[in-house]
């Protein structure tokens, strides 16, 4: 738009006078064209993610057969986007701030006995998996809330009875 409003005003002046003056209008309409190209400001991209640490799982094992276990994952460099993974199958996090995520472990992880990797992944840029800690299940008493039945006979008489026993 600058460019021809100065080509407008050369038009009054004698083409022997216009050689000395194009050179300077040239320069002024340079000038004044180049805080128009692009404009806006930019926004820094983000900082990259950190690549995450785990330090300690709480409870570090538990016993085949459980019903299911909250598992406490402490660390560093977790994000609210971090997903975890425990013996390769991707479970919900809960996000509790940059050095705790946590996640439920179902009846079916605790199925087997074994030495069961958790890794914690931070999405790009930056991010990447941390190394595995592995989570113990062992052989032992069972956690969790069951229904046990007792039945009793004497002679000809049989008792029975259903309570609710709950071991953690």
């Amino acid at each position: 738009m600058i460019l021809p409003l100065l080509g407008i005003c050369l038009i009054g002046i004698p083409s022997w006078r216009r050689r000395g003056v194009l050179p300077l209008l040239m320069i002024v309409g340079l000038f004044l064209t180049l805080p128009s190209c692009g404009g806006g400001s930019s926004t820094p991209p983000p900082p990259p993610n950190p690549v995450p640490s785990i330090s300690s799982l709480s409870p570090t094992q538990q016993a085949v057969g459980s019903q299911g276990q909250t598992l406490i994952i402490a660390g560093s460099g977790f994000v609210s986007g971090s997903t975890v993974t425990y013996n390769n199958v991707a479970h919900p996090a809960s996000y509790a701030g940059a050095f705790q995520l946590s996640i439920s472990l179902t009846p079916n992880d605790l199925a087997n006995t074994g030495n069961f990797p958790v890794v914690v992944t931070n999405p790009t840029p930056g991010g990447g998996p941390s190394s595995a800690v592995n989570f113990n299940v062992v052989t032992g008493t069972p956690t969790g809330t069951f229904n046990v039945t007792v039945s009793g006979t004497s002679g000809s008489l049989t008792h029975t009875t259903t309570f609710t026993l709950t071991v953690q």
